[in-house]
């Protein structure tokens, strides 16, 4: 008895939300964001450019007048333009299909929606004593985490659920810390 090897097809997935026409079949569990026929529309375009570039370079060798270079010219401008788009193609391609890839990653991790929308505000308040002691609000404090170079505001994301030190401008500024870029404290204190 012989035996039959069957392949199963990979399945394929289509972009969510997206109608048939403008959706591109992408294979499930792809490691490489281009499908073959890709790969062959790359390698139309930029040999029918390369050709057209190499014609135009052969044509203006074999002419002496300048004036009747110019339309060798455009063809070498035309079969730049034709190789371009066809790279240009390639790479928006892999662009798109690496998207869609790391959403249907981000739509099977749990985290994601609570890292994207948390419920609640995870960020250590200030200590009491330092706030009594400084006879400040707790907003007036600033957080940063130690061995860092930037403080934050309480609520910025990038200290949220850190361990964190609170103080104020100028005793973050004496540790040799710069304001976050991204929450942007020293305009909130300057305020």
């Amino acid at each position: 008895m012989t035996a039959v090897q069957v392949t199963a097809a990979r399945p394929v997935r289509r972009a969510a939300g997206s109608t048939g026409r403008e959706s591109r079949a992408v294979p499930a569990s792809s490691s490489v964001p281009w499908l073959p026929s890709d790969a062959l529309r790359l390698l139309v375009c930029n040999v029918l450019g390369l050709l057209l570039v190499v014609g135009a370079w052969l044509g203006v060798g074999s002419t002496a007048q300048v004036t009747a270079q110019f339309g060798w010219l455009s063809l070498v401008v035309i079969g730049f333009l034709i190789s371009s788009v066809g790279s240009g193609a390639w790479v928006l391609t892999g662009r798109r299909t690496v998207g869609l890839r790391l959403a249907e990653l981000l739509e099977s991790t749990p985290l994601t929606e609570q890292l994207l929308h948390p419920a609640v505000d995870t960020h250590e308040p200030p200590p009491a004593a330092v706030v009594a002691e400084d006879a400040r609000t707790a907003s007036d404090l600033l957080s940063a985490v130690p061995g860092t170079a930037r403080y934050h505001r309480a609520g910025c994301a990038l200290v949220r659920g850190k361990s964190v030190e609170h103080t104020d401008v100028p005793g973050h500024e004496t540790s040799g810390r710069r304001p976050c870029e991204l929450c942007r404290p020293d305009e909130g204190a300057a305020a």
